[in-house]
């Protein structure tokens, strides 16, 4: 596939598909998620760092981890609405959805002029569904 700037994109799959879309959709899909594993490591939470090695706290760190990553997630995916991510100048955003709702989280928190909006992002926590259709399209 050749991409807007003029490069290509090359998939490689492991089983035939009569589809030629059904690779596409999958690697799609793939990176919804392979930015969270690099928020998780190195962008965000610095998990590689904790140096756990006993299995049920190494769990319960990842449970609370996959809570918090969702918060943060949910909160960018909401201030974004209210206020677009900048933009770089090779027009890419700034800052992931997770990193802007992270940095939301923590401003907010930890400034006391700002104990009005804490309510509006503890109901993100709740488990009604959320998710834009055009995050994956």
């Amino acid at each position: 596939m050749r991409l807007e700037d003029g490069d290509y994109l090359v998939l490689i799959r492991d089983r035939p598909s009569q589809d030629k879309n059904e690779a596409l959709f999958e690697y799609r899909l793939r990176w919804l998620i392979e930015p969270l594993f690099r928020f998780l490591k190195s962008s965000g939470f610095e998990l590689e760092d904790t140096h756990l090695t006993k299995r049920m706290r190494l769990k319960k760190l990842m449970a609370v981890l996959a809570l918090a990553a969702c918060w943060a997630f949910k909160a960018g995916i909401w201030k974004a609405q209210k206020r677009p991510i900048p933009k770089k100048t090779h027009q890419r955003k700034a800052v992931s959805l997770i990193r802007y709702g992270l940095n939301y989280i923590r401003e907010t928190l930890l400034d006391p002029l700002k104990k009005d909006q804490i309510s509006p992002l503890i109901k993100l926590l709740s488990v009604v569904p959320f998710w834009p259709d055009d995050l994956i399209s």
